[in-house]
């Protein structure tokens, strides 16, 4: 069964043929290789930058393939900041090289931009400033329909959920359409699993005026995999404790205290690294 780390170490294998055909320079595949090694947890050449944690090697490969199309076309170490934002444009309208006419959709775009920030904030002794690179919005973007999940691919990622508690996490993503923000503020008071209801926490920070359009939402599928992870729950006797917590068998548990977008974050990763279907694994980690 093919791993997210054999996947990784098949496209460095594919970076090492751009390198030894001459599309890509030595120096920038260095530095990239630097990158990658820096936050690679089994790699020990390079330290990762201080305060910073390791990454999986699908967030490795999230990094590496943008870069390695746009160091095709353009030498990471000498660009500028208005060539590599001529690159964006024109993978994004399609009149780039290695794109088909169509281009690359924002969501998509926003991958290769996210890369590019991380590759020049590490490497902050080259011309380009990393927060100069713009980075599209997120809820600016339509949606892709070949970002949607197949009712296959759900199924799949049902199935690498490895707790009641990120189930739960993952159908109210799926079927609320929420944001993390949204769902780690959650509280037992703002569902109702008797009408298969919930509201948004009008108290919380950060939801973008979503309240103000508050009323009773509708839970769809998510009101099952809920009740399930409520018998899990660590204390469901206070309304105003959060309805997702840390989980109780991982750590002391506050329920009193939201978990952080890290976490949701972090749940979404784990569903990733256990599905290896491409598709399904790179659109469950954008929910």
């Amino acid at each position: 069964m093919t791993t997210p780390r054999d996947k990784y170490e098949r496209r460095i294998e594919t970076v090492n043929g751009y390198v030894e055909d001459g599309e890509i320079g030595q120096d920038t595949y260095d530095r990239v290789t630097e990158l990658l090694n820096a936050y690679d947890n089994d790699n020990i050449l390079v330290s990762t930058p201080q305060g910073e944690g390791t990454r999986k090697p699908s967030t490795l490969i999230s990094w590496l393939y943008p870069l390695m199309i746009i160091a095709r076309e353009r030498d990471l170490t000498e660009a500028t900041i208005d060539e590599l934002k001529h690159d964006l444009q024109q993978l994004h309208d399609g009149t780039h090289p290695l794109v088909n006419d169509e281009g690359i959709q924002k969501s998509t775009i926003r991958n290769y931009q996210v890369a590019l920030r991380n590759f020049y904030r590490y490497h902050d002794t080259l011309e380009v400033e990393s927060s100069e690179i713009p980075i599209f919005d997120k809820t600016s973007s339509p949606i892709d329909p070949n970002d949607m999940l197949t009712k296959e691919e759900i199924q799949e990622a049902r199935e690498a959920v490895g707790n009641p508690r990120d189930r739960a996490i993952f159908e109210l993503l799926l079927y609320t359409g929420q944001r993390r923000e949204a769902i780690r503020t959650l509280r037992l008071k703002d569902v109702n699993l008797e009408t298969g209801t919930y509201r948004l926490n009008s108290t919380a920070d950060g939801l973008k005026g979503a309240t103000d359009r508050n009323g009773n939402r509708p839970l769809l599928g998510a009101k099952g995999p809920l009740q399930n992870w409520l018998e899990y729950h660590p204390d469901t006797s206070n309304p105003d404790h959060y309805l997702i917590t840390t989980r109780p068998s991982y750590s002391v548990v506050d329920p009193a205290s939201p978990v952080s977008g890290e976490t949701i974050r972090r749940a979404m990763e784990n569903i990733k690294e256990n599905i290896y279907n491409s598709h399904s694994c790179e659109t469950c980690v954008y929910m």
